[in-house]
């Protein structure tokens, strides 16, 4: 017994030993007196660095960094990715933070970015730049998108012209579904197909539709098939040639055929039984199938047939 008690304390202080020198393997002594130090170790640039005078603007669930006079805007996007934000929450254990750029055209033009002002531009996993305002070049560019469609406002606009103002109208809805995409990414949640990735990140934004905003869905709807129209119009590309890095109107013409596939699926299952199955997606690390998804929703199939080329 004492000669097994000895080896089990041996075998425990080696142990502890072991534990230790993992512990202190990180640890090195400064370099000797007059010898050069090492090569400095390169820091990941924040985006943020490339505009250093934008004012802050925190969110509970955001962070939205604007450029001055612009207060009105990127509050009004902060309480939007806010209330996605929160509606989305629930689909993940630890849920990311959504950040936003509220730029001008001349900040746009300073930051070097790959899209057309007024466009929204993903810059990172959940970032995004955005336009801080509507201008002649934002309604021409929109117009150009949609065949010439602006959406109708409400009431009147706080700043610029009512087609300006519209014009925000059609860049916010493409930000959202970028959102819901950017969302999914960083939660799990993906397809393991790209046209499959396609109509379950739509799923995911019409989620973030409906607990936000319900009303305005056949709106949203309506506004990308007309961009669908405006670019190669109906079952005119093939849905096994969609893949990532298309040109942004091709992109939007199948994120609209997409929108009408998550239709299905939401019409199928409603928030409570989306958000269920989104979540456990999640959880499981493992990619949808498009057999899984003709599986909810059998009536995908014939979406399939209506809306691509054969």
């Amino acid at each position: 017994m004492r000669m097994r008690s000895r080896l089990g304390l041996t075998g425990w202080t080696l142990f502890c030993g072991l534990l230790a020198g993992c512990a202190n393997s990180g640890r090195q002594a400064l370099p000797a007196p007059g010898a050069p130090p090492p090569a400095p170790v390169e820091m990941e640039v924040d985006p943020m660095t490339k505009h250093p005078d934008l004012l802050f603007l925190p969110g509970r669930f955001c962070e939205v960094h604007y450029v001055p006079g612009s207060l009105d805007r990127a509050a009004y996007l902060q309480q939007r990715i806010d209330r996605i934000a929160e509606a989305l929450a629930p689909l993940a254990t630890a849920p990311p933070v959504p950040r936003a750029r509220v730029l001008d055209a001349e900040h746009w033009a300073a930051g070097g970015y790959a899209r057309a002002w007024g466009l929204p531009e993903a810059t990172g996993p959940l970032e995004f730049a955005v336009a801080a305002e509507g201008d002649t070049a934002t309604v021409a560019r929109m117009r150009d998108l949609t065949g010439g469609f602006l959406p109708r406002l409400a009431g009147e606009p706080l700043r610029g012209s009512a087609d300006e103002a519209a014009s925000l109208i059609v860049a916010d809805a493409i930000l959202q579904t970028e959102l819901a995409a950017g969302w999914a990414r960083r939660i799990g949640v993906r397809g393991g197909e790209p046209w499959v990735d396609g109509v379950v990140t739509q799923l995911l934004a019409r989620l973030a539709w409906e607990l936000t905003d319900p009303g305005q869905m056949p709106n949203v709807a309506d506004l990308f098939d007309r961009i669908a129209v405006a670019h190669g119009g109906l079952r005119t590309r093939r849905l096994e040639d969609y893949r990532a890095g298309l040109p942004l109107e091709e992109e939007l013409w199948y994120q609209a055929q997409f929108l009408r596939g998550a239709d299905r699926l939401w019409v199928e299952k409603g928030n409570v039984g989306t958000r269920r199955w989104l979540r456990e997606v999640a959880r499981r690390n493992r990619a949808v199938t498009a057999d899984e998804l003709l599986d909810r929703a059998p009536d995908l199939a014939a979406w399939r047939a209506e809306s691509f080329a054969p």
